[in-house]
């Protein structure tokens, strides 16, 4: 007779990532930003179009709260995954309008990056997240690929949604698409690292 066959499925060197739905006011948050965008000027860096602020600089009691509950999920993230604590490098503001988008790119010498929204539009462009050897995927499983999984893809991405909080290893390779909607899209971003290290990051476009 034969015996039960067991069967067991893993999947290693995974690429972590973080999602939580935060709490805050997102009516407040969206309309600071704007004004944040009227007083000061903005940088380019992965942005094509669209306005990208300089660094935060503390304190700014305004954001202080939003900051302290990044910080503490950027640490539950860590502790699951079992990454010594973190603390903020740094945090920005986008705002993506019409067509506005952002290249494709890493966040070099960060534990982990990340971002929220406030109030996306429908429509306003999905962040896109790429496989650590995508390339080699598309060469060699090309033909082979069924059915796109999280386990398949060259790529995989998220819709924005008010008030989610996307946490994700600074080395993951990520893109912004084109805001389709009619409204500006909003979002913060922010790069953490071990205590001792920050600040340390390095963007670099792809």
């Amino acid at each position: 007779m034969n015996k039960t066959r067991e069967v067991k499925f893993h999947s290693l060197f995974s690429t972590p990532i973080w999602m939580e739905t935060l709490n805050f006011d997102t009516d407040e948050i969206y309309e600071e930003c704007l004004r944040r965008k009227e007083l000061g000027e903005g940088r380019e860096i992965s942005n094509v179009g669209g306005w990208q602020s300089n660094d935060l600089t503390p304190p700014d009691p305004f954001f202080e709260p939003f900051i302290n509950q990044v910080v503490s999920s950027a640490n539950a993230f860590a502790d699951h995954i079992s990454i010594k604590e973190v603390e903020l490098s740094n945090i920005w503001i986008n705002v993506n309008g019409p067509r506005d988008y952002n290249l494709r790119h890493d966040h070099g010498r960060s534990v982990f990056s990340g971002v929220f929204y406030p109030k996306p539009p429908k429509n306003s462009g999905s962040i896109n997240f790429y496989h650590p050897i995508s390339n080699i995927v598309s060469r060699e499983w090309k033909e082979a690929i069924k059915d796109f999984t999280p386990e398949t893809s060259q790529r995989w991405w998220y819709e924005p949604e008010d008030n989610l909080l996307i946490l994700f290893p600074g080395f993951t390779e990520h893109e912004v698409g084109p805001n389709l909607s009619d409204s500006d899209r909003i979002s913060i971003s922010f790069n953490f690292n071990m205590k001792a290290d920050a600040p340390r990051t390095l963007i670099t476009v792809k």
